[in-house]
């Protein structure tokens, strides 16, 4: 499913281990950046639990909200490919949460 140009895209994460079992993600912060490609120095979108991108929802199974705003969907080009990933921000060693790939669609119906 793309991610429309101009409009709010929210999705649910759930963190678990190998076995499914949900991790409690109790004081977890995230931060994602957005890239046309892997070995591509600009980063065309920063996200962050801080600017309310992430949020904890159900901490102990492991739950927690993504969303991008308006505001990170408007400077998106319509027919190219993005990437991401999750990293968790809180402290310790790095934690890649999950990672992946995104295509832009300029909406079709309209709210005019």
């Amino acid at each position: 499913m793309p991610v429309y140009r101009g409009t709010v895209y929210e999705r649910i994460f759930r963190v678990q281990d190998s076995d499914g079992v949900p991790i409690d993600i109790t004081g977890w912060t995230f931060r994602a950046d957005v890239r046309e490609t892997v070995e591509g120095v600009a980063i065309l979108d920063e996200l962050t639990t801080a600017l309310g991108n992430f949020e904890v929802i159900e901490a102990t199974a492991g739950r927690f909200k993504f969303t991008l705003k308006t505001s990170n969907t408007t400077a998106l080009v319509a027919g190219k490919k993005y990437l991401f990933d999750f990293l968790r921000t809180d402290g310790g060693d790095p934690v890649y949460v999950i990672g992946g790939n995104f295509k832009a669609a300029n909406p079709i119906t309209r709210n005019d």
